[in-house]
């Protein structure tokens, strides 16, 4: 089985039993959703009544089943969902519970964390980068017309971790079978691919939409143990450490590091 390398930045106490804390293989079985939904729906004829038409009707040559009995697979059943999605997704999560501060313009503050495994909630790309037109030549900015980013900002959260498939492409997605309504309805995972030399070891940041407030600041909060993002790919994957991964496997990215506080906004 090809593998999903991971390493921390620095070393941490205990550090072989807190990658959970950060990232973990999907098991349906602990998906409060999946987990409880049945995979048929049933017609209004009770089991023990289609066990009896068969022994009495079926046998007997009656090949039409009744109405009652038809049964309609539900999202369980769904290739598309379970083997096509869940199986073959690592569920990225916030190891510590993550505050921080956004105004109408983007500008963010994040909580100062002490502990060496938090994760960080930094300023992402420039507006310049996906909504606005800007002409360097006369300093001018334009609306992109219809842009799909209205109303957000990016961001980026940081863990402090590198991770490496060696070829294997993988994408983050919006973690929509779990049930966290307030993440989901304020924060956009972006979909985009890595694949190629991209592969052989990256600093594990998630790239995020947030909604802004129409005025002034809203906080937001997410709790320890929250799904920020599926990291998906079409392979199944292992999770593996290898402490020989380190810095100079990576490309040329900057490991994020948070200084703002958020009693600055």
């Amino acid at each position: 089985m090809k593998k999903l390398e991971w390493n921390f930045y620095q070393k941490i106490n205990d550090e072989d039993n807190l990658i959970d804390l950060f990232l973990e293989k999907h098991n349906k079985r602990n998906n409060c959703w999946w987990s409880q939904l049945n995979p048929y729906l049933f017609g209004k004829g009770k089991v023990k009544d289609f066990f009896h038409w068969v022994h009495k009707k079926k046998f007997a040559g009656e090949q039409n089943i009744p109405e009652s009995f038809h049964s309609v697979g539900t999202a369980k059943v769904c290739p598309a969902i379970g083997k096509g999605i869940l199986d073959k997704s690592f569920l990225l999560k916030t190891p510590t519970d993550l505050c921080f501060s956004i105004d109408s313009n983007g500008y963010i503050a994040q909580s100062i964390m002490e502990s060496e495994i938090a994760i960080t909630a930094n300023q992402g790309h420039s507006p310049n980068q996906y909504k606005y037109n800007w002409d360097y030549r006369d300093d001018s900015i334009t609306d992109i017309v219809d842009s799909p980013f209205d109303g957000y900002t990016s961001v980026k959260f940081g863990l402090p971790i590198y991770i490496r498939t060696n070829n294997v492409p993988y994408i983050f997605l919006q973690p929509q079978y779990h049930k966290q309504q307030e993440y989901n309805e304020n924060i956009s995972v972006l979909n985009g691919l890595v694949e190629g030399k991209y592969t052989g070891g990256q600093p594990l940041l998630l790239n995020v939409m947030v909604k802004l407030p129409k005025s002034g600041t809203k906080t937001i909060f997410i709790k320890q143990g929250t799904v920020l993002a599926y990291l998906w790919s079409p392979e199944y994957l292992e999770l593996v450490r290898n402490k020989n991964l380190t810095g100079q496997h990576l490309m040329s990215w900057t490991i994020p590091k948070s200084t703002n506080n958020i009693d600055d906004v």
